[in-house]
């Protein structure tokens, strides 16, 4: 007779750890659902926060040198287009700033005063120049020279309201490559720049040798994007990720950062592990606590205080 009790009293404590462990089973399952889409939305609000600050130190480096140039174009004009301190300067801005592939002294008759240029009429004759000599600051396209991305960056220099020249520079865009990757601090989290033909300008976490030489859809990106920031979307990888863009102004470029949907699950999962695990042991807590009271072994007041320290 005693075993029978004994085996009815194992029996109640296996009835009620199952009855317990099922509801918490639905629990986690259903939680496990509100808690992605949470991960999710917290993720985009991450990327959004990262991106802005990408954003502005993009837009700090382009301003950089648009301010040394202006600083050159008054510098110009107060040694009156005189060659040698003009090329005096130049040579100590290049030496401090390797970023500069080249500088250009043009004056309002079209003429090179300092810089060499190989295709000198095309030079003079592209968009950038004329913007510049009609009173307007200019960034060109994209230029690939041997393997290498370049820009140029005309800005005019006035005498008073009328523009008598313009100094140009040819960028190496690699400073704009380490400056990515200097930001970029994020393990998870991948970004990059392309153009407005999808060119990649920076390399990218998974493709070290991106930079001018992988082209993606960036209209198709941008649309996938702007429907909805929580439905993820294939990237250059064929990877489906979680994505934002920014426009970075006066230059035609994106800045796209993004991170892998599995790479949001996995730290969703552990999160739910963590959950499930932590509700297993409350209810065994639970368990040898009521054991523990129905004989006697402590009383009803210390089983209540450990009972609200395992809640």
């Amino acid at each position: 007779m005693k075993i029978i009790k004994k085996n009815c009293k194992y029996l109640r404590y296996i009835l009620l750890l199952i009855i317990s462990i099922i509801p918490t089973i639905f629990t986690s399952a259903s939680f496990y659902k509100i808690n992605i889409t949470n991960t999710i939305e917290e993720t985009t609000k991450t990327l959004e926060i990262l991106g802005r600050r990408q954003l502005v130190s993009v837009i700090d480096w382009k301003n950089e040198f648009i301010y040394d140039l202006n600083a050159l174009a008054q510098f110009t004009l107060a040694q009156n287009f005189n060659k040698g301190q003009i090329s005096k300067m130049i040579e100590y801005m290049k030496f401090n700033k390797p970023s500069y592939r080249e500088i250009y002294i043009i004056n309002d008759k079209n003429e090179i005063i300092c810089g060499f240029i190989i295709n000198k009429k095309e030079f003079l004759n592209s968009y950038v120049i004329k913007s510049a000599l009609s009173g307007v600051e200019k960034m060109s396209e994209v230029i690939k020279i041997n393997d290498k991305l370049y820009i140029d960056i005309a800005v005019p220099i006035f005498n008073e309201e009328n523009t008598v020249g313009v100094v140009c520079a040819r960028i190496d865009l690699e400073s704009l490559n380490t400056l990515m990757k200097s930001i970029e601090n994020n393990e998870t989290i991948e970004s990059f720049i392309v153009d407005k033909n999808g060119l990649l300008l920076t390399d990218t976490k998974y493709f070290p040798e991106a930079k001018g030489n992988l082209k993606i859809d960036i209209q198709k990106i941008k649309t996938s994007i702007d429907f909805s920031k929580t439905i993820p979307y294939k990237d250059y990888r064929e990877v489906e990720v979680l994505g934002c863009y920014f426009n970075i102004n006066d230059t035609g470029w994106t800045l796209i950062v993004q991170k892998d949907v599995d790479t949001v699950k996995k730290q969703n999962r552990t999160i739910i592990e963590i959950g499930k695990y932590t509700s297993l042991f409350q209810i065994l807590g639970l368990i040898a606590l009521k054991k523990l009271k129905e004989e006697n072994i402590i009383n009803e007041e210390i089983a209540k205080k450990i009972e609200d320290k395992i809640l």
